[in-house]
């Protein structure tokens, strides 16, 4: 029953906060302690969604619990950053870093959120290609997802990505090839034979 009513308090904070949005501002202090001392990955989210929806003056606050290494759930908390719209760019130099983090998820995440922000590609593209140079397969993999978010945005990537269809690991190669076929479907024939679009 304790526990039921503390998930019921909860819940009934976060829709409070919820109908306040920009209005809860003040509360942004408390709302990064509390995500960055949370034992457990709900607490974390609750916290994530509420500061999403204060606006993008708590974009820095979000930024705060993803750089606490130790902190739960920090993926979850990166994918709120594409509620913004178009003020989701001034997030770019966040998700970069996120992009080095040690957490695979962390740094997944923040690949494919750059892509799904539809941010100019100037800037994120030539990461995203360079992290496919990475000596961590897993790291080539995120860059490839990444980059098939951009599509034909991402042509200057194709050499890379053809390069890594031959990588060692599989599944860098597939997420190669998937990549490849989102950005250069036409053009793309040197797809394996398990990759059928």
């Amino acid at each position: 029953q304790l526990v039921m009513n503390g998930y019921k308090r909860a819940m009934d904070a976060e829709r409070l906060f919820s109908i306040l949005g920009p209005e809860a501002k003040p509360a942004m202090p408390d709302l990064i302690r509390l995500a960055k001392t949370s034992r457990g990955e709900a607490r974390v989210g609750r916290c994530a969604r509420v500061l999403a929806r204060i606006g993008p003056e708590a974009m820095p606050a979000l930024a705060a619990i993803i750089q606490n290494p130790n902190g739960k759930d920090r993926a979850y908390v990166i994918e709120q950053f594409v509620c913004f719209g178009a003020e989701a760019g001034r997030a770019v130099p966040t998700l970069l870093q996120a992009l080095r983090d040690h957490d695979k998820r962390v740094a997944g995440t923040a690949a494919t959120t750059l892509g799904m922000m539809g941010l100019s590609n100037s800037v994120v593209v030539p990461v995203l290609v360079a992290s496919l140079q990475s000596t961590q397969a897993w790291r080539r993999g995120v860059a490839a997802a990444g980059l098939a978010r951009y599509g034909d945005a991402a042509q200057v990537a194709i050499p890379a990505l053809q390069q890594l269809l031959t990588d060692p690991n599989a599944e860098v190669r597939s997420e190669a090839a998937v990549a490849l076929g989102y950005i250069e479907p036409e053009g793309h024939t040197n797809k394996p034979p398990w990759i059928s679009w």
